[in-house]
């Protein structure tokens, strides 16, 4: 039981970190904070659990159709309301 503790600690360790690189990411290459990070993180992980327990699709292709997805939705947003702030 300790073990399955120390590794779900370290993952989720691991993935808040890469939450906090990509915002500070975000904020140190377009000096302004982008919260919507989050919220398309948040969608991501919905919509790939959603594949996964509904369709039964292999966790490694729904990963990869997320981020088609979310690459497809998010540039279009990216260059209609960024360059306005």
């Amino acid at each position: 039981m300790l073990e399955y503790s120390i590794l779900a600690g370290i993952l989720f360790g691991l993935y808040f970190g890469l939450v906090a690189l990509g915002l500070n990411l975000i904020f140190g290459v377009m000096k302004i904070v982008n919260l919507a990070h989050g919220d398309f993180l948040m969608l991501g992980a919905y919509g790939a659990y959603i594949v996964f327990t509904d369709l039964h699709v292999n966790p490694l292709v729904t990963l990869l159709a997320e981020v088609v997805i979310f690459v497809v939705i998010g540039f279009p947003l990216y260059y209609l309301l960024v360059p306005r702030l």
